[in-house]
């Protein structure tokens, strides 16, 4: 694969934080995948949840596609009949989520900046997709 110039982000959780140089180098490679030009070729098992907090079908649907075209391993989570329900805390299932061995989580919430908490959380990976005080984040 030639050089994207390739960046890496611990958590995406807003294109606020990103620097130019990132944004670019993202949409470079989006357009290099969506030409063909590149393959995820996973050299060990990758597990991917998506933790949906609000109803979704389209979003929570293209983001499994994605993930299974790529070859990821998707978890599933309901979080109707998760601990949740019982109390427990997004920053508590993130925390139970890692310890399962979860490398990504793919998280849709209502409340804003709910990730401030779980970024600090250096084990895994978190994206977020949803409405951050007006601003619609989606996958690149």
């Amino acid at each position: 694969m030639k050089n994207l110039n390739l960046v890496a982000l611990p958590h995406f959780v807003s294109v606020e934080n990103l620097r130019n140089d990132e944004v670019e180098a993202l949409i470079k490679r989006a357009e290099y995948f969506k030409k063909g030009g590149a393959v995820a070729r996973l050299t060990s098992p990758v597990y991917v949840t998506n933790m949906f907090f609000e109803d979704s079908s389209r979003t929570h649907t293209s983001f499994e596609m994605a993930e299974r075209k790529l070859g990821l391993t998707v978890i599933p989570f309901d979080p109707a009949h998760s601990s949740v329900n019982k109390g427990e805390t997004l920053y508590d299932t993130s925390l139970v989520m890692n310890a399962l061995g979860i490398d990504l989580e793919v998280i849709r919430h209502s409340q804003n900046e709910y990730y401030e908490d779980l970024i600090n959380l250096k084990q895994h990976q978190k994206l977020n997709i949803g409405v951050i005080n007006g601003l619609f984040v989606k996958s690149c």
